[in-house]
């Protein structure tokens, strides 16, 4: 039984930032010299979704595909779940505070979890945001147990809460290996990835459209690994050499990673002063106003 629908498209904001000067709007506006002039940059990543239709009566087929809810009730639940955090704000004991905030966010990650591959098809967006918020909780809950003096009551609730926050963090891990989701990564996000993730997870980063250079310094080094290991037994298995020689050829295999920022990708493929492309890699709206006394130019680019 077929339970996707038509397609639905939107986007995510993954990267945004501002240039002096007046190198991107000259095709637009006439500057008048003597005033300040900037560009504010907002890069979008376009997502794909799929309508799903939940069925009425129960379905062991699309429970087993995409869990026990539709896209609605979890919704409902998500944000009822990120009400009862709000709430829980309240609580002026410390540790009192930290054992409720853990267990709210095992109740989030177990709604995560059970419910994993139809965010992947619904609400492939939200992606980002469950990788961000299960590093920042792994991270701060780890330090909280060993630099503060909880009781073992509250160790116990904050490790429970951990191990299912793990899980949904493999999870994410394990399909980041997918142009589809790995765009959708912030650069932040996209550093912590590449510096955590093995040579294998990383080895196909090529696919992103650039590729900034701090980042191909880390990332790098692994897929060199991965590319090496993959032709070594290759070259051993199809000529006559010696492992250590096939080993050696092996390492010369992987192609050098180009490392540009997004500002050198955008004026590689756009010319700004005359406002045509070279190649139409994305959709670009510019608007431009005059205030107090500075030109400000606003150009939103979007990716497929």
């Amino acid at each position: 039984m077929e339970f996707t629908g038509a397609p639905i498209i939107k986007d995510i904001d993954v990267l945004a930032f501002t240039v002096e000067g007046l190198e991107f709007f000259q095709e637009t506006i006439n500057v008048q010299p003597g005033f300040l002039a900037k560009t504010e940059f907002l890069v979008k990543m376009q997502t794909i979704d799929l309508h799903v239709t939940c069925p009425t009566e129960p379905n062991l087929e699309y429970q087993k595909k995409y869990g026990p809810y539709s896209i609605e009730i979890l919704s409902k639940k998500i944000d009822a779940i990120y009400t009862s955090f709000h709430m829980s704000e309240k609580i002026r004991n410390p540790k009192r505070l930290f054992k409720r905030k853990m267990w709210v966010f095992k109740q989030l990650f177990e709604l995560f979890d059970e419910s994993f591959d139809l965010l992947l098809v619904r609400m492939s967006k939200m992606i980002p945001s469950i990788y961000c918020k299960a590093i920042n909780i792994l991270e701060q809950a780890e330090s909280r147990i060993w630099n503060d003096n909880y009781d073992k009551q509250t160790i116990k609730y904050a490790c429970l809460s951990m191990e299912i926050i793990r899980k949904v963090y493999h999870r994410i891990v394990d399909i980041l290996k997918e142009e589809k989701f790995l765009k959708l990564l912030s650069y932040d996000l996209l550093e912590h990835f590449v510096t955590h993730a093995s040579p294998c997870m990383v080895s196909k980063i090529r696919c992103l459209r650039w590729i900034e250079p701090e980042v191909a310094i880390c990332v790098e080094p692994k897929c060199n690994s991965y590319w090496a290991s993959f032709w070594h037994p290759f070259l051993k298995r199809n000529f006559k050499f010696s492992s250590e020689l096939c080993f050696i050829i092996a390492e010369y295999m992987p192609i050098k990673i180009s490392a540009e920022t997004f500002l050198d990708y955008f004026r590689r493929r756009y010319n700004a002063n005359k406002g045509y492309f070279i190649g139409r890699a994305f959709e670009i709206e510019k608007t431009h106003v005059f205030r107090n006394g500075e030109y400000l130019n606003k150009i939103t680019i979007v990716f497929p």
